[in-house]
């Protein structure tokens, strides 16, 4: 499976399963995770996709800016499987949620 197809099959679980998901492409910030994930009740979740084979690495910038998400608490995984996509978001979508009450239109 190559890295594109592994990612098809995670945004199609994403939405069989009501998870709002984002295939990023940034130009102006480059080594930003591929996906984001927005679960019910507000909980977001990054997604750096690598190559299933093993074969991909991190570069440095990624590194960085996944350090710096978390640092800032954000909810960031590298993740190379599908199944481990798929653990990472049934725990998400088990867990308690605290909603929002607001809302902009």
């Amino acid at each position: 499976m190559t890295e594109a197809a592994l990612s098809k099959k995670c945004t199609t679980y994403c939405r069989l399963n009501n998870v709002l998901v984002w295939k990023m492409n940034s130009e102006s910030q480059r080594g930003f995770p591929d996906l984001l994930l927005l679960f019910p009740g507000g909980h977001i979740a990054f997604v750096e996709l690598k190559h299933p084979s093993g074969g991909g690495r991190l570069s440095a910038l990624q590194i960085s800016t996944i350090k710096k998400m978390t640092n800032h608490g954000a909810d960031v995984h590298v993740i190379d499987n599908y199944e481990a996509f798929k653990t990472m978001v049934a725990q998400r979508l088990d867990a308690p949620t605290t909603g929002s009450d607001h809302f902009l239109i």
